[in-house]
């Protein structure tokens, strides 16, 4: 009897899908560990109350400015000027880095953000937030 000719394969052979289902675990994984790390990256603060909050998303490079209850300024948990942070962003070449967050606690004295707003409007930023916490059943 003859046997049927067939041609053999001479090689591996791999299932892509499997792989292309991890590839796609892991982006995922590093998406939300990235904002997971990012969000832990901010000091805590009681931030005050609004009605009118929206959800914002950082843009990238945005500079996000903490201000304490005792009016000391951080930016990226360093302790550090209205000089400082002022220099920074008018080294900054690209448009979303000329923009600013500034998450003030609830009991800080506006004279402590005072200074670091008017150097804003100085350098010609036209970007700043402030965050604030929405007050439940709040339209959005």
């Amino acid at each position: 009897m003859k046997t049927p000719a067939r041609p053999r394969d001479r090689g591996v052979r791999s299932a892509m899908t499997p792989l292309i289902d991890v590839v796609f675990i892991l982006l995922i994984f590093f998406l939300v560990a990235t904002h997971v790390a990012r969000a832990e990256k901010r000091l805590p603060v009681d931030l005050p109350d609004a009605t009118t909050a929206t959800d914002d998303t950082d843009p990238p490079g945005r500079l996000i400015v903490t201000v304490d209850a005792e009016g000391r300024t951080f930016l990226d948990e360093a302790d550090t000027t209205v000089d400082a942070i002022v220099g920074r962003l008018e080294s900054a070449g690209d448009d979303n880095a000329r923009s600013l967050l500034i998450r003030a606690d609830r009991d800080t004295p506006f004279g402590s953000v005072r200074p670091l707003l008017t150097a804003c409007l100085e350098v010609g930023i036209a970007e700043v937030d402030i965050a604030a916490d929405r007050v439940a059943g709040a339209a959005r």
